[in-house]
């Protein structure tokens, strides 16, 4: 099925359609709820149990996390003040996105990220 979505020769709303029926799974719907089950079980035995997982995950979610920190920085600034003037339209999804580009031209090797009083002006 996922293969057939991801080339296109069914759409992925006929698929549910497959699945489920007035709110309730079809028996396939389940079989497929039941398989995934399975998965799920045995991520959570593995992570109870080995010492090596568990330390894979930890350093996967302090990367997210730390990764989310600096969004964090360049979109809200320190403690949510934004060092930049406010523009009308400034809050659109392409107005961040030219903020993170902003902010990523302004690092400097001895510091992460300046105030946008000072990425304002051009380093020589």
């Amino acid at each position: 099925m996922v293969v057939s979505i991801y080339t296109g020769r069914i759409r992925a709303y006929d698929v549910m359609r497959m699945l489920q029926r007035d709110g309730n799974l079809t028996p396939l719907g389940d079989a497929i709820a039941a398989y995934g089950r399975i998965f799920k079980t045995l991520h959570i035995l593995t992570y109870a149990v080995e010492e090596p997982y568990r330390r894979d995950i930890k350093g996967i979610r302090n990367l997210q996390e730390s990764r989310h920190a600096l969004a964090g920085k360049i979109l809200h600034g320190r403690k949510g003040e934004v060092y930049h003037r406010y523009y009308k339209g400034m809050r659109t999804s392409s107005a961040r996105s030219g903020w993170c580009s902003t902010a990523s031209r302004c690092e400097t090797p001895s510091t992460s990220i300046r105030p946008w009083s000072v990425c304002g002006r051009r380093a020589g």
